[in-house]
């Protein structure tokens, strides 16, 4: 049946509508499709950042030793570090050099602590660029000894690194002992883990702060104990102990515990108070230092012991205020830490 002109254009509108149609479905549908796949792109590229990594359960801060306990738990996260970047359980238990784990003589692995090189908020990925291994063995010299005579800084608490040194009437100061560990804080004592060769040369130290007038022997903290470094300590000891420390080794009273002769137990070797004693004097400044402590009288030492005295009676009336603020896990010593 022959169609009139009318009839003939309103088909071929209604073909060219559904030609149209089909044509925008299909752009729509190719686009569709397009972002279907570039999302299973995106979901893939996401899905394979994902790892099981350990995060700080709370705030770890610079220099602190801590261990696997509670500190650490598992996640799934997202991150473009590759697995050999990350911190491991493993990390936190002795292995031999050629990676395997060490164990006692129970067949328990033998545990260790690690340092944090800077401040890691909660929630963080570790990595191992972050910590540093501490090892700390305890030799057969080392003891925990408490000093009130140092004078402290006002912000000091448990778990800082300090150094401990003597300042002169004449302007002089020295290093005693470099980057001990604080165990344990009063508002006017210190817990120090010290060594045979340590002790003496602290205690020669303090000898010679109550012999020279106007003499400060004080603590100086670390700013990032986990990155710095300890400092060669430049003072001299007596005479007197020098000649002890010498004595002793003469008569082959050594000062080397003897876990160190102990070729499978690696993991124990660490400073000893012989190595520190041998160190120390091979870096000391000999003579000099004597003549700077016997010339110490010169100058006007009246005018600046007075101002020593008072500044440490500053320092320590803002002690007292900052320890009263604190509570007792930050301040006070006990063997069981």
């Amino acid at each position: 049946m022959a169609m009139n002109p009318m009839q003939r254009r309103s088909m071929n509108m209604f073909l060219l509508g559904i030609l149209i149609t089909a044509a925008i479905m299909a752009v729509v549908v190719a686009m569709l499709v397009k972002q279907v796949k570039g999302l299973n792109q995106q979901i893939a590229a996401l899905t394979s950042l994902q790892s099981s990594a350990l995060v700080a359960t709370r705030d770890l801060e610079s220099g602190e030793n801590v261990d696997f306990d509670d500190n650490f738990v598992y996640e799934t996260v997202q991150t473009t570090l590759s697995p050999d970047e990350m911190i491991t359980e493993e990390d936190f238990y002795e292995t031999t050099e050629n990676g395997e784990q060490l164990v006692d003589e129970t067949g328990a692995p033998i545990t260790k602590k690690v340092m944090f090189k800077t401040r890691v908020p909660a929630g963080s990925i570790i990595t191992k660029d972050m910590v540093v291994n501490q090892d700390d063995p305890v030799t057969s010299t080392d003891r925990i000894q408490e000093y009130g005579m140092i004078s402290l800084p006002s912000h000091l608490v448990n778990g800082d690194y300090i150094d401990i040194r003597i300042a002169l009437t004449n302007g002089q100061d020295y290093i005693i002992l470099s980057k001990k560990k604080v165990l344990g804080c009063t508002s006017t004592s210190i817990w120090l883990k010290v060594n045979e060769a340590e002790m003496q040369i602290l205690n020669s130290a303090i000898i010679e702060s109550y012999m020279i007038s106007g003499a400060k022997l004080y603590a100086l903290s670390y700013i990032e104990p986990g990155m710095q470094t300890s400092t060669t300590p430049s003072y001299t000891p007596r005479t007197e102990t020098i000649s002890l420390l010498d004595t002793l080794k003469e008569r082959g009273i050594n000062l080397v515990d003897e876990i160190n002769k102990d070729e499978n137990k690696a993991y124990l070797r660490g400073k000893t108070a012989l190595e520190f004693y041998d160190k120390y004097t091979k870096n000391a400044i000999g003579e000099s230092a004597r003549a700077i402590f016997n010339d110490a009288s010169s100058g006007d030492e009246g005018q600046v012991a007075a101002g020593y005295a008072t500044e440490k009676a500053k320092m320590q009336e803002s002690r007292d205020a900052y320890i009263s603020t604190l509570d007792e896990t930050m301040t006070g010593y006990s063997a069981e830490e």
